[in-house]
């Protein structure tokens, strides 16, 4: 037996339970109460169950109303019709648009007259936040408008059968009261296109006029995860307080109607009995009291200790573990946690080493397609021959060349700055020679920006883009690479004035970027660019980023954003 307690975590809460509490509260109440509270209770749950069921039958009738009409709404011809019409207005511009606003106004106000009472309003607002109120709301278009800026992020807009509730607003409206919404996605049945939102209001005023006739107790109306909806915003309080409740289902939102009755008619009914037991029972909390506080702090202890641990690993420490100094079921569960972090951390980081080795083949991948495989000897034997027979010009571009492939090949190794427009130089020297032109390369860099690290043929891709879609044989250009700080980014943007691209081919440009979308036969394809935008997405992750700005005549700009990294 001493070994079983000793071991027990919950066998301890258990006998402490029964020698200071249960036992002698049970023994000396059973007596005083069972004999009037069962009366008492029973005759208070009946009366308090009828009146929740008359009030709860005047809810449901008012939710079936609402919910009965809004489906007839949603499905209306004519409802579907005036907003496929004005689905992309944000205010009336025509005549038709008046017209089809009146007429859609007027169906809602006339459901909303015959179905409801005052206290019911609806509005309807399209995808572009245009409003269409019934005529008989009494807040006005602006006031409509602020209350769905506070709960329109509330609304699930997957299509659904049911009206959603969306929470409560807070008019500032000193003639409004605050308001119960409900929302519902209005879609085109024909095409499954979503044209706005069906929003029904109902107002607290009605469930305060509903509420006058009681005069005895309270009434809270919950929602199923027992958020006060109308009442007392004591609610969690009376939970735990000396209260009789009832409950009354109202099933169309699936919320509770809470019948709160104090217990003070009952405590004047045992009152003498109470009086005659007092002294007693007085004794004995005192007696529970000094000794369930010593053990419970003492019995407590493990479990704060698991609790710390387990807040501790969970904010990052991950070498915290249980002290285990025992074996009841706590220091098991303990033990039993140890190891679970145990692998847990051998996980992550078998996870880490792939996501890293992923990485690397990637990244590996990604190179290979603009890597270079030319043969650095052959092209030292032609320069050697060119510089006997006294050619410089093409002397110069092979040792260009072979410069710029020395770089390739060292394409694995940190580059900088300062190393990628050295490389632009020989690549711009071999490209003027190759398509006739003539550039004027522009360097805008901070010293000491460019010693930071950038992954390497960063900007060639992107000069190479310029070169080949911004300009012509025989022409002559200019690229221009400035770099300035932007808080804790980088912003590289590399310019030219080429012949630009058109709107629409710039925006196909950003969308196949955005994308990593290669689309090789079609003009302006951002092979190079997607590339670039993959590997610093693999390096730095969402928060790198490339942009195209082009205008036909005047040139385009590429915009690489990387985080500072020194």
């Amino acid at each position: 037996m001493r070994r079983v307690i000793k071991n027990s975590f919950y066998r301890k809460l258990q006998l402490s339970f029964i020698a200071f509490l249960i036992l002698p509260i049970f023994l000396i109440s059973l007596f005083n109460y069972s004999i009037y509270k069962n009366i008492i209770l029973d005759k208070i749950k009946l009366n308090n169950e009828s009146v929740l069921n008359v009030l709860s039958n005047d809810i449901n009738k008012l939710f079936n109303d609402v919910f009965y009409v809004t489906q007839l709404l949603v499905t209306d011809t004519d409802v579907i019709n005036g907003l496929t019409e004005l689905q992309r207005s944000s205010a009336i511009n025509s005549f038709e648009d008046f017209k089809s606003f009146g007429d859609l106004v007027g169906v809602l106000t006339t459901s909303d007259m015959k179905a409801f009472n005052v206290n019911v309003d609806m509005f309807i607002i399209n995808n572009e936040g245009f409003i269409f109120p019934s005529m008989r709301n009494l807040k006005s278009v602006s006031h409509l408008r602020e209350d769905w800026l506070q709960f329109n992020g509330s609304i699930n807009e997957e299509p659904s059968e049911y009206f959603q509730w969306v929470g409560q607003v807070n008019s500032e409206n000193e003639h409004s009261s605050r308001s119960i919404y409900f929302s519902k996605v209005i879609d085109d049945p024909r095409t499954g296109q979503q044209l706005g939102f069906l929003n029904t209001a109902i107002a607290e005023d009605y469930f305060s006029n509903l509420f006058e006739q009681i005069t005895v107790g309270s009434v809270v109306i919950v929602d199923e995860e027992d958020n006060v909806i109308y009442g007392l915003n004591e609610h969690s309080s009376i939970e735990n307080g000396a209260f009789i409740k009832n409950e009354a289902l109202l099933s169309p939102v699936d919320w509770k109607l809470i019948y709160y009755t104090s217990e003070r008619q009952l405590i004047e009914e045992l009152r003498k009995t109470f009086y005659q037991s007092l002294s007693i029972i007085a004794l004995f909390i005192i007696l529970f009291i000094a000794i369930s506080i010593a053990l419970a702090n003492k019995m407590h202890s493990p479990l704060k200790q698991l609790q710390h641990v387990t807040q501790t690993y969970g904010e990052g420490n991950r070498s915290i573990r249980y002290d285990v100094k025992g074996n009841d079921e706590i220091n098991r569960l303990g033990k039993m946690m140890n190891t679970t972090f145990d692998q847990v951390e051998l996980l992550i980081t078998r996870i880490e080493q792939e996501k890293e080795k992923i990485k690397e083949l990637e990244i590996s991948a990604l190179f290979s397609q603009i890597r270079p495989h030319f043969l650095m000897n052959t092209l030292n034997s032609v320069r050697c021959n060119l510089i006997l027979v006294e050619d410089v010009y093409h002397s110069n571009k092979i040792y260009s060349l072979m410069l710029l492939l020395r770089k390739y090949l060292n394409a694995n190794k940190p580059s900088t700055l300062k190393n990628e427009c050295e490389l632009l130089e020989h690549y711009v020297d071999i490209m003027s020679m190759r398509n006739g032109i003539e550039f004027n390369l522009e360097f805008l860099i901070p010293k000491h920006l460019q010693s930071m690290y950038i992954p390497f043929l960063t900007l060639q891709p992107i000069v190479e883009n310029a070169i080949i879609h911004g300009f012509s044989y025989g022409e002559k250009g200019t690229i221009s690479i400035c770099v300035h700080e932007r808080e804790d980014l980088i912003i590289i943007e590399v310019t030219d004035d080429g012949r630009g691209l058109k709107a629409e081919q710039c925006r196909k440009v950003n969308r196949r970027i955005d994308n990593n979308s290669i689309d090789g036969d079609e003009e302006h394809q951002p092979i190079g660019l997607a590339n670039v935008s993959q590997r610093l997405h693999l390096i730095y992750g969402q928060r790198a980023n490339i942009k195209v700005e082009s205008e036909e005549g005047y040139g385009t700009t590429v915009e690489i954003i990387i985080p500072f990294v020194n």
